[in-house]
């Protein structure tokens, strides 16, 4: 379970960018803040046999940021990191959902399309994977927010 605590602590584990970006950590932990934050209204909504599409609505955008914010997070620890294969790893799942959701385009790596068995337009899409929602980045792989979340927490 994720807590501020664990965000706080694992926000000092962070290799090599705390000498050269001090305000590093704090961003860490806004991340993780936000993460709780968002975890905890989703509970709520889940819960309620109604909830208000606008409920869902701001829920959905909310985590859009959360994800952006936090891509950008791992785009820097993975600069600072270069060659540590799990942040590697866990910033190319980052990547996966960010690129068509901000640039509206399919992932790309030396100008060729990354990935090309995902849907034929750029964008994900938003789909029910369990009790959560995620993005569908091809017809069979959804990536939740509580994934990457966890993911993350638990890289350091």
């Amino acid at each position: 379970m994720r807590t501020i605590k664990g965000w706080v602590d694992r926000s000092y584990k962070v290799p090599n960018i705390l000498k050269e970006i001090p305000i590093f950590a704090y961003d860490f932990q806004s991340v993780g803040r936000f993460d709780l934050e968002l975890s905890y209204q989703w509970e709520k909504i889940r819960k309620e046999p109604n909830y208000s599409i606008l409920g869902f609505d701001d829920h959905v955008r909310k985590a859009r940021f959360w994800l952006i914010a936090t891509y950008e997070l791992m785009r820097v620890i993975k600069q600072f990191n270069k060659g540590d294969q799990r942040i590697s790893s866990l910033y190319q799942i980052f990547r996966r959902v960010r690129v068509p959701l901000v640039k509206f385009e399919k992932v790309k790596s030396n100008g060729k399309e990354k990935y090309p068995n995902d849907f034929n337009v750029p964008l994900s899409a938003i789909s029910k994977s369990g009790d959560n929602f995620g993005w569908a980045i091809s017809p069979e792989k959804i990536i939740t927010r509580e994934e990457l979340a966890q993911e993350l927490y638990d890289l350091f």
